[in-house]
């Protein structure tokens, strides 16, 4: 066999290696700089108000950070003053109890929460407790330095997705399964990083993390990517992270500001869309996209001119294509309504003027 046969075969087996073609098929999404404004009649169908009523249960609460909903019941997860608490309310908005509050019960850092058998597991820094549904505290199921501040629940473990560069997209970890060591971030560099997880089917759920250009789906004990993230003339985070070489923490933070790139901020996911917000260097692009056309959109800056009120950023996607977007009643109350159609939010301003509490603005993408 001559040496040029020998050297094609071998460019042919490394150009077919699963190194190169692991990503076949897989969709890639564009993340383009958008400077539209764009009305969001043009892309919202419907929205309503459901307010949550907290006043009357004699309850402050701060900034809402998180949204959930298992089953009837509406969960959200808000900081004030470094009080952090995850609170349980009716599909209606009406107070329930709260499952866990850092400053008042046993766990000191809440960072996670999901239904675990007929109470809820709540995921801290220091590893996974359970409390009832009427927020009594149970117990400690395992004990960790967690990884990362979303998991989820499979057959045997829970799994939490790394908030940092690592090969490994999840942590697994089981009560009989020591957790591997997590050496954490510089914490200017950890306030840069985003992670994601969302439910798009029964026990199917996609992952996203800042430190990679996949987006993974896991189901059925696998993990496969889903979609890759293409920045076109930008670098992703991931992509200047890997160029970081041995720069120590300040250097690292100096590099990664100097170098105009992509950062996903914002990801949510149902069976049939997809809204991801994320920035360019300093300017904000939201993409939507319907999943099976394939159909993208692209704006800087959304209008509300449907009532006149707050267009601001959405925390949540349901199965009926509902963006959940929480509202404050400090916003409320100082917002100048500006183009409506009708008059939603100037009677809901005249509302939460009396009682105070804060809203969860429904908004119906089309």
């Amino acid at each position: 066999m001559s040496k040029y046969l020998i050297i094609i075969l071998v460019l042919f087996i490394v150009a077919c290696s699963p190194t190169e073609d692991k990503y076949e098929g897989v969709r890639t999404i564009e993340l383009k700089e958008s400077k539209d404004f764009l009305p969001i009649s043009s892309f919202i169908s419907d929205l309503d108000y459901l307010e949550l009523k907290v006043s009357e249960a004699n309850i402050e609460i701060g900034e809402i950070q998180d949204i959930k909903i298992f089953g009837d019941d509406l969960i959200i997860k808000q900081r004030k003053a470094g009080e952090i608490s995850f609170i349980r309310f009716t599909e209606d908005g009406e107070f329930i109890n709260e499952l866990v509050n850092n400053k008042k019960g046993k766990i000191a850092q809440p960072l996670d929460i999901i239904p675990y058998k007929k109470d809820y597991a709540v995921l801290a820094e220091d590893g996974i407790h359970v409390v009832s549904k009427l927020g009594k505290y149970k117990g400690k199921l395992m004990a960790a330095e967690m990884s990362g501040s979303r998991y989820f629940a499979g057959k045997s473990s829970f799994y939490v997705i790394d908030e940092g560069p690592s090969e490994e997209f999840l942590s697994e970890y089981t009560e009989n399964k020591k957790a591997k060591k997590f050496n954490r971030l510089d914490e200017r560099l950890e306030k840069l990083i985003y992670t994601n997880l969302q439910t798009v089917g029964k026990n199917e759920y996609r992952l996203i993390s800042s430190f990679s250009d996949v987006i993974y789906s896991y189901s059925n004990n696998k993990l496969q990517p889903t979609y890759l993230l293409d920045g076109g003339e930008y670098l992703t985070l991931n992509k200047v992270w890997q160029n970081v070489g041995d720069r120590d923490a300040k250097e690292t933070m100096r590099y990664i500001y100097d170098t105009q790139h992509i950062l996903v901020k914002n990801y949510l996911e149902n069976d049939e869309m997809i809204f991801m917000t994320y920035w360019v260097g300093s300017s904000s692009t939201t993409v939507i996209i319907k999943k099976d056309t394939w159909e993208t959109r692209y704006y800087a800056r959304g209008v509300n001119d449907i009532d006149g009120g707050i267009w601001i950023k959405a925390l949540y996607l349901n199965d009926d294509n509902e963006l959940y977007v929480p509202i404050s009643a400090y916003k409320i109350a100082g917002h100048k309504i500006s183009n409506k159609r009708h008059n939603d939010f100037e009677n809901l301003q005249l509302h939460i003027a009396a009682t105070g509490n804060p809203v969860i603005m429904r908004c119906t993408l089309e």
